[in-house]
């Protein structure tokens, strides 16, 4: 069974290595591609999951954490290369293991078992950390990378936000009918 956490280890190995030699070796960085296309197509099936809507969003949360982390260092590594700043991106990329790993363990568990419910909120107070410290340390795609991968325009966010009332309007009035229909069934 594929694990992340093997996954992350490795990489972990990796810039050990780095910090060994104190160069960043660009043609090892491959090695975090296969925990990278895991982690994309792990969405899309987080997303397709009979798990409740919560735990969705809390996984692929998750997920997407450890993809756009891992992303965003294997460019920096290979931008520190080029740049002859070894081996500091490489020891910045170490501090941020230990958050990958401890988010890894949560989704090798959701994906060989059911996630305990009690469970959803500790992954996604460490899904958190996790964000936080690649977003201080540099390893977090900026808002409009994410925007422009996920193949989201500026023209479909004006529109979303030209929308926003009424959507939302729509969407309070569906759920006061909801609730004044569950009211007179009881």
């Amino acid at each position: 069974m594929y694990s992340y956490k093997k996954e992350i280890d490795s990489i972990q190995q990796m810039l050990n290595s780095f910090l060994e030699t104190k160069v960043i070796n660009t043609a090892h960085l491959s090695k975090m591609d296969a925990l990278i296309k895991r982690s994309d197509l792990d969405q899309i099936k987080t997303l397709n999951s009979i798990s409740s809507l919560n735990t969705q969003r809390v996984i692929f949360g998750a997920i997407r954490n450890i993809n756009t982390s891992l992303k965003s260092m294997k460019e920096k590594l290979r931008t520190a290369a080029l740049r002859h700043e070894n081996p500091t991106t490489a020891e910045q990329a170490l501090e941020l293991v230990d958050s990958l790993s401890n988010v890894a363990l949560c989704i090798d568990v959701f994906n060989s078992s059911e996630i305990d419910a009690s469970e959803i909120d500790n992954i996604a107070k460490l899904s958190r950390i996790l964000y936080k410290k690649a977003k201080a340390f540099g390893f977090s795609e900026d808002a409009q990378s994410q925007l422009k991968e996920a193949c989201v325009t500026e023209a479909i966010v004006k529109s979303f936000i030209s929308n926003f009332d009424s959507n939302l309007a729509m969407e309070l009035d569906l759920e006061e009918e909801v609730k004044s229909t569950v009211k007179n069934n009881s």
